[in-house]
Order: C-alpha cells, then structure tokens, then sequence
C-alpha cells in the first residue's frame, strides 16, 4: 500500500466514526490542493481547520507514517517539529505522542 493509499484510508477511518464528514475532508483537502498550487504554504491553514480533537491522532498518525522506515531522518524531525507547532498540540502531550509511535515503530 502506497502513502496516499495509507492517508486515505486513515482518512476514511475519521469520517467513518464520525469526527469528520467526509465533505469536510473533501474540502480540506481541496484547499491545501488550491494553496499548494499556487505555491503558498499549506501546513498552517491546513492543521488550523483541523478539529482540535482530531489534531493528536493526526500527529500520530504522521509520526507512524515517518517511523515506518526505521528513525526520524533530520528532515522528518524538522517537519515534526513544524506540525506538532502547527497543531499547536501541548509539548506534553506531543512528546508523550511521539514516545508511543517511536515505541511501536521499534518492534
């Protein structure tokens, strides 16, 4: 299974319980498409119409995503670190986050 295949199914997995509605992920992920295309940063306004409760399994799901070739390359941990501000998730909270995906990654 390929990335995007992954995000899509994740993402299926939200509306499916009823976080998100599917035409509300539709139109976030049009929106980043729009920002993307026309060369503006998408991370911050993306994460920002994210629902806060959706925020931390989102972080985690990224960090799993990363980890799953093996250690945070110094690229992927620059990016972390930019999404975890981005989510404006609590540094205890992330780093507790980050510890249980970098322990189930180890396995």
């Amino acid at each position: 299974m390929g990335e995007s295949d992954w995000l899509r199914q994740q993402t299926r997995r939200w509306w499916r319980r009823g976080v998100l509605a599917e035409r509300d992920v539709a139109a976030l992920n049009a929106a980043v498409c729009t920002r993307l295309a026309d060369g503006q940063a998408a991370l911050g306004p993306a994460c920002a119409a994210l629902p806060r409760p959706c925020r931390p399994a989102l972080y985690a799901q990224a960090l799993d995503l990363m980890l799953g070739d093996g250690p945070l390359r110094p690229a992927e941990e620059e990016f972390a670190a930019k999404l975890e501000s981005a989510l404006e998730l609590e540094p205890e909270a992330a780093a507790q986050i980050r510890a249980c995906m970098v322990l189930k990654n180890a396995f």
